[in-house]
């Protein structure tokens, strides 16, 4: 018994593709979108229907049977080399100076760009699971000089066409995926603690509200920093609604689409009290807690006490991680139950409930998620009996971490301020003040997503020309 090992080999030589003249944008490799290769913003490619011209060459391949055949084609700039392995059931593609990669059959057949299969305004799948067997083949390649591409016939007869520049952004390399990461995903976040007091990042409000690079720049600071001052707001509500629409919409919950934060005899909220108000994120309660929170300092309060205090709890987590790995693997494999339970008169009576870890990492063991509420945190704890002193080791430490020296910030607001958090990362709270009979305080507040604001970012990017 043996088994035959199937292989063919096409070499091309063709020419070098021009980047698109829609985008006026150098290609840059960084953590964004290279806005050069996606005209009409991230995921964007050009349609192979602009690369069709006249074949090459053209070989047919009968699946699971062993050929060998090649052809070269020659021109000034670019060489592309294609191996067809029909026995491991992928394609090698090697670029001159762009380095190779190998795509299976079955990601090919799913990844199919032709109108059939795919929407090239909306960039999505046509395609559905039922139309792809697992071993798939093709029974035909065709490489095409001027649209520098290659096309497959299937055993169906079906017909795809790749773009060789398409094909390398997918590539299954671990450079690669480190690169579509870090397009995907935020920017890196910049760790701080005191330091950060005497240069807390400002801007002027109306300069975010009516000029773009302004709203880009404070967009990326709450990426990278999660803090940010908005000063020079006008002293009125509404201005956290005009800040969230600038970037999406408001994120409306329980109490509403914004929310006044003033001292009140029956609080249904912690933070309607004179009283201190720990460190907290907002809304722990919330399966899906709000990304970013604004809180406008309409009237501030004159005297002594009110100032807010901000901490970073990933700071705080990455301490913990060198100090006390143990401790750190009990503060993200514990479920925790926060809760929040009473009335509001514009939505009624509210049950909030959520059961999550204290902090969430991703596949790399990065931290991505606080959530941290001692007055929303409910009495029962679902561990067993000898975890429990454990537990409360590990929620101290963290809890000594936010309020050390080293970490903790504070900054009392001026009428006009807004102060923007990201709500999955800093900590904030607030001193206790003694309200007398002349004195007033009051903020608004409000929440928006960090799916909108990154979306937003993106497109600005590809506006802005950065």
């Amino acid at each position: 018994m043996f088994r035959w090992y199937i292989y063919r080999r096409v070499f091309a030589v063709v020419k070098e593709l021009p980047r698109s003249t829609t985008s006026p944008l150098p290609y840059h490799r960084s953590r964004h979108f290279c806005t050069s290769y996606f005209p009409n913003g991230p995921g964007d490619f050009l349609h192979p229907k602009q690369y069709h011209s006249g074949f090459l060459c053209s070989h047919s391949a009968a699946p699971r049977e062993s050929l060998s055949t090649s052809c070269s084609l020659q021109s000034e700039k670019r060489t592309a080399c294609a191996n067809i392995d029909a026995d491991s059931g992928a394609i090698k593609v090697e670029w001159a100076h762009e380095g190779c990669g190998v795509f299976p059959f079955i990601w090919l057949r799913d990844s199919c760009l032709c109108d059939q299969c795919h929407v090239s305004a909306t960039q999505t799948r046509l395609i559905t699971l039922n139309d792809i067997e697992l071993d798939v083949c093709p029974r035909d390649i065709k490489i095409h000089e001027k649209g520098n591409s290659i096309s497959l016939t299937w055993q169906d007869g079906h017909y795809s066409s790749y773009p060789l520049e398409w094909l390398s952004r997918q590539r299954f390399t671990t450079e690669a995926v480190k690169e579509r990461s870090r397009m995907y995903s935020e920017e890196e976040k910049c760790l701080w603690g005191r330091e950060l007091q005497e240069k807390l990042p400002k801007y002027n409000f109306n300069q975010v509200v009516s000029d773009n690079k302004a709203l880009y720049d404070y967009l990326m600071t709450m990426e990278k920093v999660g803090v940010v001052i908005m000063v020079d707001a006008p002293r009125q509500v509404g201005q956290v609604g005009r800040l969230a629409n600038r970037v999406s919409c408001l994120h409306e919950t329980n109490y509403g689409e914004t929310f006044q934060v003033a001292t009140k005899g029956d609080p249904s909220n912690a933070a309607y009290t004179s009283g201190t108000l720990e460190l907290h994120t907002d809304l722990a309660y919330f399966q899906l807690e709000p990304g970013i929170q604004m809180l406008h300092c309409i009237k501030q309060f004159m005297g002594e006490g009110g100032e807010n205090h901000v901490a970073d709890g990933f700071k705080a987590a990455e301490d913990i991680r060198r100090s006390n790995p143990e401790a750190f693997n009990i503060l993200k494999n514990t479920d925790v139950s926060f809760y929040d339970v009473g009335f509001e008169q514009t939505t009624g009576k509210y049950h909030q409930r959520s059961y999550a870890p204290l902090l969430r990492t991703d596949s790399e063991g990065d931290v991505i998620q606080v959530r941290f509420s001692c007055h929303g945190r409910a009495y029962f704890l679902d561990v067993t009996i000898d975890k429990v002193n454990d537990w409360y080791a590990a929620l101290k430490l963290f809890h000594t971490r936010i309020y050390s020296p080293e970490n903790l910030i504070t900054y009392k607001m001026d009428d006009g301020d807004i102060l923007c958090v990201d709500n999955r990362r800093v900590l904030h709270g607030r001193k206790g003040f003694t309200m007398t009979g002349d004195s007033a305080r009051h903020l608004e507040g409000g929440y928006y997503q960090w799916d909108e604001a990154r979306s937003r970012v993106r497109v600005l990017r590809g506006e802005l020309g950065i």
